[in-house]
């Protein structure tokens, strides 16, 4: 299994999808209004919502190990979750293996961040292509996700993109996997060889899922 969601947050489901999650997580709705910012606030909980909704059920509370990184407990304790967000979408990932996931708005990377990270071979490639920036981008913060390590902020990695294919000869056994969408890009690194799927959430599948569990005699 290796499956993925996106959702363009609408800040107008943000009491809907909050009641959603202090019911079924109310630590995460606790860690959530930390933010002082409410877009932040929304992404944390719609992460939370995506997950639960790629696993046809709430999750109950997500637990931080190292670095942050999230994981499931209980039932669902045998998946590998990744979360990323911009300020235009929100994506999650679930795996039956280890997974990584980052996003990226178009363009957004610093050009004195990238001139850090970035190999010799990986800046001769963003010469021809600027789009390349973003992509790389992505990739070394989903590799960081999927090691929980540190694989963007020195030239740890050797990425090619070759006729739109990704991968990173210093890591040959990663797959990555790469949507580029008018928003932004999506990437995946995991070792599983399979497909993922990505699905775009809408706001009425929100609205259906949630009502659908409220309406549910549901104990996490």
């Amino acid at each position: 299994m290796k499956q993925a969601c996106y959702n363009v947050p609408d800040l107008k489901l943000y009491d809907l999808v909050a009641t959603f999650t202090q019911r079924f997580a109310p630590q995460r709705y606790d860690y959530a209004q930390h933010f002082y910012r409410q877009s932040d606030q929304y992404a944390t909980m719609l992460a939370y919502l995506l997950l639960c909704m790629i696993l046809g059920r709430p999750v109950g509370e997500l637990q931080r190990r190292a670095n942050r990184k999230p994981y499931f407990m209980g039932d669902f304790e045998n998946y590998s979750l990744s979360i990323t967000h911009t300020d235009q979408l929100v994506a999650v990932a679930v795996a039956d293996d280890n997974i990584g996931i980052d996003s990226e708005s178009w363009h957004n990377v610093d050009d004195a961040v990238m001139d850090v990270v970035v190999s010799a071979g990986e800046k001769r490639q963003l010469c021809h292509d600027a789009t390349l920036k973003t992509i790389f981008w992505t990739a070394k913060e989903a590799l960081s996700k999927l090691r929980n390590a540190d694989w963007y902020s020195s030239p740890a990695t050797e990425l090619q993109s070759p006729d739109t294919m990704l991968m990173d000869l210093k890591n040959p056994k990663v797959n990555f996997e790469t949507w580029r969408l008018p928003l932004g890009v999506i990437t995946i690194a995991s070792e599983q060889k399979t497909t993922c799927s990505l699905k775009s959430v809408t706001s009425v599948d929100i609205r259906d899922f949630i009502r659908l569990c409220l309406n549910t005699n549901i104990i996490v």
